[in-house]
Order: C-alpha cells, then sequence, then structure tokens
C-alpha cells in the first residue's frame, strides 16, 4: 500500500472551506475532476454519512461512501468501486483553523488491484 498524504494552507475560514470540499457539487472546479454526481445522499446531511458518490477523473473513475462525516472539521471516505481497480484502505480531509485560515490534511492510502468488499 501507499500512502499520499496532500497538506495545503488555504487562506478562508474553516467553514467555507469544508463546505467547499465536503459538497460534490463543487468537485468539477477542481483541476483534472470532469464531473462529481451524488448517487445516494446521507440521511442527515445529502454529502454526510452514508452518501454514495461518484467521481470522473478521465483517466480514473471511483464511487465513494462517506463516513466520520463531522462538520467543519474532517470527514472520510473509502473507495468501494474503481477504474483502474485500486484496493483502498480508507482517506480522511482533516481541517484546521490556523493563522492566515485553514490547513488541509488529506491522506490516504490505496494500491492498484481489485477493491476489497467492504
Amino acid at each position: 500500500m501507499k500512502t499520499v498524504t496532500v497538506k495545503r494552507l488555504i487562506r478562508a475560514p474553516i467553514e467555507q472551506v469544508f463546505a467547499e470540499l465536503s459538497d460534490h457539487a463543487n468537485y468539477a472546479q477542481f483541476p483534472g475532476i470532469k464531473a462529481a454526481r451524488l448517487l445516494e445522499p446521507g440521511p442527515d446531511d445529502p454529502n454526510g454519512n452514508g452518501a454514495l458518490r461518484e467521481v470522473d477523473a478521465g483517466f480514473l473513475w471511483v464511487q465513494e461512501e462517506i463516513f466520520d462525516y463531522d462538520p467543519p472539521n474532517c470527514f472520510s471516505y473509502r473507495i468501494l468501486h474503481s477504474r483502474p481497480p485500486l484496493q483502498h484502505e480508507g482517506g480522511t480531509l482533516s481541517l484546521v483553523t490556523v493563522a492566515g485560515g485553514t490547513h488541509n490534511s488529506h491522506p490516504g492510502r490505496a494500491r492498484a488491484g481489485r477493491t476489497r468488499p467492504h
């Protein structure tokens, strides 16, 4: 398994950053993302716990499930299906208020190969 961690300072309040990064409807504005759609909304928040989403980045397509949704601090996801196939141990997007904005830390673990049933 490979671990990839994205870290970034975003010069905006944590609530704004969480709203932007947790809502699938915003994903198409990010470089490399062609489309994203909500397949099944979460029971308490459309993009919250239990939400199923699809993200198309052209070379990579994933279907993910959201869990540990805790606005405006973090949410976690696991890839259920993907093309090309990935084994994915999950990822968490964590946000912390810091001087000058919001620190984003986003580690995830995956490797090429078939996804495992959850």
